[in-house]
Protein backbone atom coordinates (compact mmCIF):
# COMPACT_ATOMS: atom_id res chain seq x y z
CA UNK A 1 0.00 0.00 0.00
CA UNK A 2 0.90 3.40 -0.49
CA UNK A 3 -0.15 7.29 0.72
CA UNK A 4 1.22 10.36 0.53
CA UNK A 5 1.33 12.40 3.52
CA UNK A 6 1.82 16.58 4.62
CA UNK A 7 3.11 16.20 8.12
CA UNK A 8 0.65 14.19 9.64
CA UNK A 9 -1.69 14.61 7.14
CA UNK A 10 -2.56 12.20 4.37
CA UNK A 11 -3.05 13.95 1.31
CA UNK A 12 -5.95 12.42 -1.71
CA UNK A 13 -3.33 10.99 -4.54
CA UNK A 14 -3.47 8.59 -7.45
CA UNK A 15 -0.79 5.78 -7.55
CA UNK A 16 0.56 4.27 -11.31
CA UNK A 17 2.30 1.62 -10.97
CA UNK A 18 4.76 2.07 -13.85
CA UNK A 19 7.43 -0.86 -13.96
CA UNK A 20 7.55 -3.97 -11.66
CA UNK A 21 10.52 -6.54 -10.28
CA UNK A 22 9.95 -9.86 -11.58
CA UNK A 23 8.42 -11.08 -8.81
CA UNK A 24 5.93 -9.00 -9.25
CA UNK A 25 6.29 -6.63 -6.73
CA UNK A 26 6.64 -2.78 -6.99
CA UNK A 27 9.43 -0.97 -8.74
CA UNK A 28 8.53 2.24 -9.77
CA UNK A 29 5.26 4.13 -8.80
CA UNK A 30 3.43 7.64 -10.21
CA UNK A 31 2.30 9.21 -7.71
CA UNK A 32 0.24 12.47 -8.59
CA UNK A 33 -1.10 14.57 -5.70
CA UNK A 34 -2.39 18.29 -6.10
CA UNK A 35 -0.94 20.67 -3.26
CA UNK A 36 -1.81 24.39 -3.58
CA UNK A 37 1.02 26.55 -2.48
CA UNK A 38 1.37 30.21 -2.08
CA UNK A 39 4.33 32.15 -4.26
CA UNK A 40 7.61 31.22 -2.36
CA UNK A 41 5.83 28.95 -0.07
CA UNK A 42 7.91 25.47 0.61
CA UNK A 43 5.98 21.96 1.90
CA UNK A 44 7.41 18.88 2.51
CA UNK A 45 6.03 15.67 1.94
CA UNK A 46 6.39 12.03 2.26
CA UNK A 47 5.34 8.68 0.59
CA UNK A 48 4.84 5.73 3.17
CA UNK A 49 4.24 2.44 1.47
CA UNK A 50 4.76 -0.99 2.90
CA UNK A 51 2.80 -4.01 3.23
CA UNK A 52 2.35 -2.34 6.90
CA UNK A 53 0.88 0.72 6.05
CA UNK A 54 -3.25 1.67 5.85
CA UNK A 55 -5.18 4.64 4.66
CA UNK A 56 -6.97 6.13 8.00
CA UNK A 57 -9.77 7.18 6.21
CA UNK A 58 -11.44 6.93 2.55
CA UNK A 59 -10.26 9.37 0.38
CA UNK A 60 -12.38 10.57 -2.35
CA UNK A 61 -11.42 13.63 -4.79
CA UNK A 62 -14.63 15.62 -4.36
CA UNK A 63 -14.01 16.81 -8.31
CA UNK A 64 -13.08 13.74 -10.53
CA UNK A 65 -11.74 14.04 -14.06
CA UNK A 66 -15.22 12.34 -16.08
CA UNK A 67 -14.72 10.11 -19.16
CA UNK A 68 -17.51 9.35 -21.62
CA UNK A 69 -15.30 7.19 -24.18
CA UNK A 70 -17.39 6.06 -27.14
CA UNK A 71 -16.48 4.60 -30.64
CA UNK A 72 -16.20 8.57 -32.68
CA UNK A 73 -15.69 10.74 -29.53
CA UNK A 74 -14.26 11.05 -26.34
CA UNK A 75 -15.64 13.59 -23.62
CA UNK A 76 -13.30 14.77 -20.70
CA UNK A 77 -15.00 16.58 -17.88
CA UNK A 78 -13.09 18.34 -15.51
CA UNK A 79 -13.04 21.90 -13.32
CA UNK A 80 -16.86 22.59 -14.67
CA UNK A 81 -16.10 22.06 -18.41
CA UNK A 82 -16.68 20.05 -20.89
CA UNK A 83 -13.71 19.06 -23.65
CA UNK A 84 -15.14 16.78 -26.70
CA UNK A 85 -12.11 15.08 -28.69
CA UNK A 86 -13.13 13.86 -31.82
CA UNK A 87 -11.54 10.14 -32.91
CA UNK A 88 -12.20 10.44 -36.17
CA UNK A 89 -10.74 13.50 -36.89
CA UNK A 90 -8.86 13.79 -33.93
CA UNK A 91 -7.67 18.12 -33.73
CA UNK A 92 -6.82 18.16 -30.04
CA UNK A 93 -10.12 19.57 -28.88
CA UNK A 94 -13.34 19.89 -31.32
CA UNK A 95 -14.79 21.93 -28.08
CA UNK A 96 -14.73 23.20 -25.45
CA UNK A 97 -18.33 24.23 -22.96
CA UNK A 98 -19.31 24.71 -20.24
CA UNK A 99 -20.56 21.60 -18.22
CA UNK A 100 -24.41 21.57 -19.68
CA UNK A 101 -25.66 20.97 -16.18
CA UNK A 102 -24.95 24.48 -15.45
CA UNK A 103 -25.54 25.58 -19.12
CA UNK A 104 -23.35 27.63 -21.42
CA UNK A 105 -22.64 27.71 -24.87
CA UNK A 106 -18.88 26.66 -26.26
CA UNK A 107 -15.78 28.75 -25.05
CA UNK A 108 -13.45 27.34 -28.18
CA UNK A 109 -13.12 25.70 -31.26
CA UNK A 110 -10.57 24.58 -32.55
CA UNK A 111 -10.21 24.29 -36.40
CA UNK A 112 -11.53 21.06 -37.82
CA UNK A 113 -7.47 20.21 -39.10
CA UNK A 114 -6.06 20.65 -36.05
CA UNK A 115 -2.43 21.28 -36.28
CA UNK A 116 -1.60 22.22 -39.52
CA UNK A 117 2.26 22.20 -41.41
CA UNK A 118 2.74 23.42 -44.65
CA UNK A 119 5.49 22.11 -46.58
CA UNK A 120 8.66 24.08 -48.87
CA UNK A 121 6.03 24.28 -51.31
CA UNK A 122 3.39 25.62 -49.57
CA UNK A 123 1.06 22.46 -49.15
CA UNK A 124 -1.19 22.14 -46.53
CA UNK A 125 -1.73 19.01 -44.27
CA UNK A 126 -3.85 18.82 -41.08
CA UNK A 127 -3.57 16.78 -38.27
CA UNK A 128 -7.46 16.28 -38.52
CA UNK A 129 -7.68 15.85 -42.17
CA UNK A 130 -7.00 12.24 -42.03
CA UNK A 131 -8.28 9.78 -39.50
CA UNK A 132 -5.89 8.97 -36.70
CA UNK A 133 -3.96 5.58 -36.26
CA UNK A 134 -5.15 6.08 -32.49
CA UNK A 135 -6.58 7.65 -29.99
CA UNK A 136 -6.66 6.41 -26.58
CA UNK A 137 -6.73 6.74 -22.42
CA UNK A 138 -3.43 6.45 -21.64
CA UNK A 139 -3.70 7.01 -18.22
CA UNK A 140 -7.14 7.13 -16.23
CA UNK A 141 -7.47 8.03 -12.37
CA UNK A 142 -10.23 10.75 -10.63
CA UNK A 143 -7.15 13.01 -10.40
CA UNK A 144 -5.04 13.22 -13.57
CA UNK A 145 -6.16 11.82 -17.51
CA UNK A 146 -3.94 11.54 -19.91
CA UNK A 147 -5.33 10.94 -23.72
CA UNK A 148 -2.64 9.86 -26.33
CA UNK A 149 -3.14 10.04 -30.05
CA UNK A 150 -0.97 9.33 -33.31
CA UNK A 151 -1.69 9.70 -36.99
CA UNK A 152 0.10 11.28 -40.02
CA UNK A 153 -0.49 14.75 -41.11
CA UNK A 154 -2.50 14.28 -44.12
CA UNK A 155 -3.49 16.71 -47.14
CA UNK A 156 -6.63 16.88 -48.67
CA UNK A 157 -6.28 14.77 -51.69
CA UNK A 158 -5.10 12.31 -49.02
CA UNK A 159 -1.33 12.82 -49.08
CA UNK A 160 0.57 12.55 -46.17
CA UNK A 161 3.82 14.01 -44.77
CA UNK A 162 5.58 13.63 -41.51
CA UNK A 163 3.50 11.92 -38.60
CA UNK A 164 2.19 13.27 -34.95
CA UNK A 165 1.81 12.29 -31.76
CA UNK A 166 -0.48 14.25 -28.78
CA UNK A 167 -0.90 13.91 -25.77
CA UNK A 168 -3.62 15.70 -23.51
CA UNK A 169 -3.19 16.13 -19.85
CA UNK A 170 -6.25 16.97 -17.72
CA UNK A 171 -6.64 17.21 -14.44
CA UNK A 172 -9.31 17.57 -11.05
CA UNK A 173 -9.60 21.02 -9.78
CA UNK A 174 -8.27 23.03 -12.81
CA UNK A 175 -9.50 23.51 -15.97
CA UNK A 176 -6.01 23.97 -17.68
CA UNK A 177 -5.09 21.24 -20.28
CA UNK A 178 -1.78 20.60 -21.06
CA UNK A 179 -0.78 19.65 -24.52
CA UNK A 180 2.47 18.27 -25.85
CA UNK A 181 2.84 17.30 -29.69
CA UNK A 182 5.44 15.61 -30.88
CA UNK A 183 6.51 16.20 -34.73
CA UNK A 184 7.89 12.50 -35.99
CA UNK A 185 10.02 13.02 -39.46
CA UNK A 186 9.61 9.79 -41.28
CA UNK A 187 9.89 11.19 -44.41
CA UNK A 188 12.88 9.14 -46.29
CA UNK A 189 12.62 10.61 -49.73
CA UNK A 190 14.82 13.37 -49.21
CA UNK A 191 17.55 13.93 -46.89
CA UNK A 192 15.99 16.63 -45.50
CA UNK A 193 12.44 17.44 -44.63
CA UNK A 194 11.26 21.06 -44.90
CA UNK A 195 8.65 22.93 -43.20
CA UNK A 196 7.26 26.56 -43.87
CA UNK A 197 4.95 26.47 -40.74
CA UNK A 198 2.68 25.14 -38.03
CA UNK A 199 -0.32 26.50 -36.82
CA UNK A 200 -3.40 25.68 -34.34
CA UNK A 201 -6.36 27.90 -35.38
CA UNK A 202 -8.54 28.27 -32.52
CA UNK A 203 -11.91 30.74 -32.72
CA UNK A 204 -13.41 31.67 -29.51
CA UNK A 205 -17.34 32.73 -29.84
CA UNK A 206 -18.81 36.03 -28.86
CA UNK A 207 -18.60 36.84 -25.17
CA UNK A 208 -14.73 35.39 -24.54
CA UNK A 209 -13.00 38.88 -23.79
CA UNK A 210 -9.24 37.49 -22.40
CA UNK A 211 -8.08 34.21 -22.86
CA UNK A 212 -3.88 32.81 -22.27
CA UNK A 213 -2.04 30.18 -23.36
CA UNK A 214 1.04 29.42 -21.95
Amino acid sequence: FLRRLDGAEELRAQCTATVFWPDGSLKWVLVDCALPLTAGQKRELAVEFGNDVKHVAPLRVPEPVGVQDEPARMVISAADLQYTLNKERFNLLAEVRRNPKTGGGPLAIFDPAGVILVDEVGKRFGMGIGKPDSVKLELKGPHKVIVRAEGPYTAEDGATYLRWIARLTFRSGTPVVEVAVTHVDDYLKTEFTDITSLSLPIRFPAGIRAYSAG
